[in-house]
């Protein structure tokens, strides 16, 4: 009996610790997986053989993910916290490596939530909630209203508007009877000629953007301009593009 107390009394002793250490963790793991499969049927293409049938099936996982995320409380009602995401294509075809997704490090409170790394920028953030089908996949509506949907570096992509940006700084507002708002500014780290006195070679994104929910009602705003697109990239030959665009979105949910 008392050999039996004894092992008793040591298994509660190595379980105690470890109870008390999943407690106090809040390191997550996250994700989402989707697979879409589809069949387009485009008819024939004339040619010397008769016609080519341009029919195509295409298998895509948009929006699949995978990520590790914790905070920690540094008193005061401050908190630290870090997110990391990945593209989890279980296609094995897209590989875009670790933290390829929404992905930062920052501190928030009751003054609102600031951070930097890899973020989904305002007009993406504030658009997303408002649309009634995805965002991206060969069938999302981020190619067609936005230009594409993706993480993107510099100036890359000039005519998306749909980003995730990454070298970036971030801040979300605390949230006032359900009114918040968001700004995202790109810096210039990843420009050819970093220190160079040319402004053109030194690409910028910065946007804005606000969101209203009550209940069911969501109302939505968002400014997005690209600066200096036009530096080391030449879009459409370079003929009349000045590397300089923005955008504006204003939607509503119900």
């Amino acid at each position: 009996m008392n050999k039996k107390l004894m092992t008793l009394a040591v298994a509660g002793a190595f379980a105690a610790p470890a109870a008390a250490f999943a407690q106090a963790s809040n390191v997550q793991i996250f994700g989402t997986m989707y697979l879409e499969y589809a069949y387009a049927k485009q008819g024939a293409i004339a040619g010397p053989s008769g016609g080519d049938l341009v029919n195509v099936d295409i298998m895509q996982t948009p929006g699949s993910e995978i990520g590790i995320k914790g905070e920690e409380a540094l008193g005061g009602g401050t908190s630290a916290w870090f997110q990391c995401t990945s593209t989890a294509d279980i296609r094995g075809s897209s590989q875009n490596g670790f933290c390829s997704r929404n992905s930062a490090i920052g501190m928030k409170g009751s003054w609102g939530n600031a951070y930097a790394g890899n973020w989904d920028m305002p007009m993406k953030r504030t658009a997303g909630a408002a649309r009634i089908v995805s965002d991206t996949g060969i069938w999302g509506v981020g190619r067609m209203l936005y230009g594409d949907s993706s993480t993107f570096n510099a100036n890359a992509t000039a005519f998306s508007f749909s980003r995730r940006q990454n070298n970036s700084l971030f801040y979300d507002t605390p949230n006032f009877s359900g009114f918040q708002g968001y700004v995202g500014v790109s810096s210039t780290s990843t420009s050819i000629n970093q220190t160079a006195n040319t402004s053109g070679s030194k690409p910028r994104v910065w946007g804005v953007g606000g969101s209203y929910t009550n209940g069911p009602l969501y109302v939505t705003l968002a400014y997005e301009s690209h600066k200096n697109f036009g530096a080391n990239n030449n879009i459409n030959g370079g003929l009349g593009y000045n590397g300089n665009d923005y955008a504006w979105h204003a939607g509503i949910a119900y």
